[in-house]
């Protein structure tokens, strides 16, 4: 008898991420942006723009982060047997920040000075431009700073692996790949005796609960609506594992 379902393929990590990846990557993210509710918050114009304007955005984010890349960041690629890719994830390796309270060291923040007054100095391109012109920076402003505040609130600034977004290419869902990269992390996590940290969407959180994460707090956005009892937008943030002197 034959299987009723074909093999799952063999996927391949590793952490090279190609400047000719990069086009491939912002595709796979626009078509991956899960929550439409925060990309209408964030680019409120951005169902003006087409897929190709929207991917050349993203594209350029990536580009220049490659530029200036955190010093803790850990990107892990998942690539298909061809070598196509199917889904990447982004780390951020432990830090001890409790001399901050986990605000970002005066060494990071002298470096990202640095290259601030360079890319002042180069200008803002056309694309760069025209991304910011569909934007929200205010609500964008605000949705990153309440990132920030739930991991510090739950860190203060202790060492800890966090887990900053994973996209997978929504034609290959159901392929094991998004536990694939979330493992990788956890074992990491295992290694170094520290926790893991992410923010959940309503579509992941079961995949992070089987794996042992629990709500440690929430997201909020007061202006934001949502699909919840008060019709605001909120997800949670969740660890798995916690730090030594509370074992």
């Amino acid at each position: 008898m034959t299987s009723p379902h074909p093999p799952r393929p063999q996927i391949s990590l590793s952490h090279e991420v190609l400047s000719e990846d990069y086009l491939a990557l912002a595709d796979i993210h626009v078509r991956a942006f899960g929550d439409p509710r925060k990309a209408e918050l964030i680019y409120p114009l951005s169902l003006r723009l087409s897929h190709e304007q929207r991917v050349a955005h993203n594209a350029f984010k990536r580009t220049r982060r490659a530029r200036l890349p955190p010093a803790d960041l850990v990107e892990l690629v998942a690539r298909l047997p061809d070598g196509s890719l199917a889904g990447i994830a982004s780390y951020l390796r432990p830090i001890d920040r409790t001399s901050t309270k986990g605000d970002p060291l005066p060494s990071e923040l002298a470096i990202e000075a640095e290259w601030e007054a360079i890319f002042e100095k180069e200008g803002k391109s056309e694309v760069q431009l025209e991304m910011e012109g569909t934007m929200d920076l205010g609500f964008a402003e605000k949705f990153g700073a309440e990132l920030d505040r739930v991991r510090k609130e739950w860190s203060k600034g202790r060492r800890h692996w966090y887990l900053s977004i994973v996209v997978i290419d929504p034609t290959l869902h159901g392929l094991g790949i998004g536990s694939k990269l979330l493992d990788w992390g956890l074992e990491q996590a295992k290694k170094d005796g520290v926790p893991c940290f992410l923010e959940a969407s309503e579509s992941g959180r079961p995949l992070y609960e089987s794996r042992g994460f629990k709500v440690v707090n929430w997201c909020e956005f007061d202006d934001a609506e949502g699909p919840t009892e008060d019709g605001k937008l909120r997800f949670p943030g969740m660890a798995w594992g916690g730090f030594e002197e509370e074992t």
